[in-house]
């Protein structure tokens, strides 16, 4: 499994501003990448937010990276950003989920 994370934070005047982007996003990787892994979380300033994602093999995170969604999703985000998006491979330690490497 490859775990990525993805960070950014908004300007403070798009709060907000990308919540239904980032729901259409998460449909489109739902629909067309089954066994991809992918939450979506924001902090209580509205601004920040952390992109976790799994995919079983490096085919899987190519095929997510090249998606159509996938580049409109991040043009739509890049201008709306103070900070990032910052993207950094994951090491599971311990989870609550059943593992599946």
């Amino acid at each position: 499994m490859i775990r990525v994370s993805a960070t950014y934070k908004l300007k403070s005047q798009h709060a907000g501003s990308i919540d239904a982007a980032v729901s259409e996003f998460v449909r489109a990787i739902r629909e067309h990448e089954p066994q991809a892994e992918y939450r979506v979380l924001k902090t209580a300033d509205g601004l920040s937010y952390l992109h976790v994602m799994a995919f079983p093999n490096a085919e899987a995170k190519q095929v997510h990276e090249a998606a159509g969604y996938t580049r409109s999703f991040v043009e739509s985000l890049a201008p709306r950003c103070e900070e990032g998006p910052h993207f950094a491979t994951l090491t599971l330690v311990a989870g609550t989920e059943a593992e599946s490497e």
